[in-house]
């Protein structure tokens, strides 16, 4: 038993090292994903069903149909490469290889698995989604014939134990946001010397399969953060560049608009008439100032969500920073309004989502210095579409 719970440790910390490594954005993305936090995407299942056993590969000596029940509990690193470590047990039912007398005899077989979602990897990760194609392969340590029951009626035979390779499909049903239904189709094999010594017939291998039915919960983060290449990023950082320089012309043109109307109200005592010539001028050069603040407020004053998301990316932050210096600069009260796509999700999901939108962006520009008496936000759901195209109403959209 020792031996089998160092395996089982060995494994899961391979698999949680493999999958939540530290490395730059580009490894971690794997098609347009990101792996998540070590405490999302856990899961935890219940089943229960009906198994039989054969004493070897060419399906000689089959039982008749006993019980299984399991319990498990997975974690996903990606919408495709989950583990998961499940205890199983139940009781098999065959003939006597001697008096072709029924043999029911008890197992229990715990086991760590890699979890593949082909649904994912073929079709491209989908929150809504419906069914999950799930593959997976492990191995573990299964005990049998450990019963007091069985132990009184068979007392010459002994406890049974042996490692087991494992594999089989598991098909999910998602049927609300935290729970899914599964149908579990499992295969095992192990030594043949791990079954009753009157149900045995001294081969080498053994095999048994379980279908089971089964429920699903699942806790944390549900979803997961789209990634971006450096190419996508390169592009962000050159417009929040070409931003910053633009703002920076404009607080040029602002500061030497106010020399300028210092300037001129110096030369107010020589001549009055030149000095109200110089002061149009300065208050002409501090309109254009103003627009061209306002001019690179426009420019950025639209923020675009994946669906269903309300979070913001890196690249969202770097051009709200340059949002807020130009409404700092300007001082005029500014709001944010969260829309959402009405082609998907239903209206008070969509009204939520949007105000989480709206929010998000409120917060940020507060946390960029921006006063919060020049912010104010609101949601109008999917009950205005400001774009033509339908995926460009995720948004939330800064209006003066």
């Amino acid at each position: 038993m020792k031996k089998f719970l160092l395996t089982l440790t060995l494994v899961a910390f391979v698999f949680t090292a493999f999958a939540q490594e530290e490395t730059s954005n580009e490894k971690l993305r794997w098609k347009g994903h990101l792996t998540n936090r070590f405490w999302d995407n856990w899961e935890i299942s219940v089943g229960l069903g009906g198994n039989v056993a054969f004493r070897d590969l060419n399906s000689d000596g089959a039982g008749k149909f006993g019980f299984e029940g399991n319990f498990s509990v997975a974690k996903w690193f990606h919408p495709i490469v989950g583990a998961r470590v499940q205890l199983q047990g139940g009781q098999f039912s065959n003939s006597s290889y001697v008096d072709d007398a029924a043999v029911k005899w008890p197992y229990v077989f715990a086991h760590a698995d890699a979890l593949l979602n082909l649904s994912n990897w073929i079709g491209g990760y989908r929150a809504d989604r419906v069914y999950y194609a799930i593959p997976f392969v492990g191995f573990g340590y299964q005990a049998s014939c450990f019963s007091n029951k069985y132990q009184e009626k068979y007392a010459d035979q002994g406890v049974n134990s042996a490692f087991a390779f494992t594999y089989g499909l598991l098909n999910k049903f998602r049927v609300g946001k935290r729970f899914d239904l599964n149908l579990e189709l499992k295969g095992w094999l192990y030594p043949e010397k791990d079954m009753p010594v009157l149900v045995s017939d001294g081969g080498r291998c053994a095999s048994s399969f379980s279908a089971t039915v089964g429920l699903t919960y699942r806790f944390n983060s549900r979803t997961w953060q789209k990634g971006y290449t450096k190419q996508e990023l390169d592009v962000y950082v050159n417009q929040a560049q070409a931003l910053r320089d633009e703002l920076a012309a404009a607080n040029a043109a602002k500061a030497a608009a106010e020399e300028a109307a210092a300037q001129a109200k110096a030369d107010a005592a020589r001549s009055e008439a030149k000095a109200l010539a110089a002061q149009t001028a300065a208050e002409e050069a501090a309109a254009k100032a103003a627009a061209a603040v306002n001019g690179i407020h426009a420019q950025g004053n639209v923020i675009f969500f994946n669906y269903g998301m309300s979070q913001l990316t890196a690249g969202d932050k770097t051009r709200l920073a340059l949002i807020a210096d130009a409404i700092k600069a300007d001082g005029g009260v500014y709001t944010i309004s969260g829309y959402a796509d009405a082609n998907t999700g239903s209206k008070a999901g969509n009204k939520r989502v949007a105000a989480n939108r709206a929010k998000n962006v409120y917060k940020y520009l507060v946390s960029c210095g921006v006063n919060a008496d020049n912010l104010k936000y609101d949601s109008f759901g999917d009950s205005v579409a400001p774009f033509e195209n339908f995926k460009a109403n995720r948004a939330a959209i800064i209006t003066k």
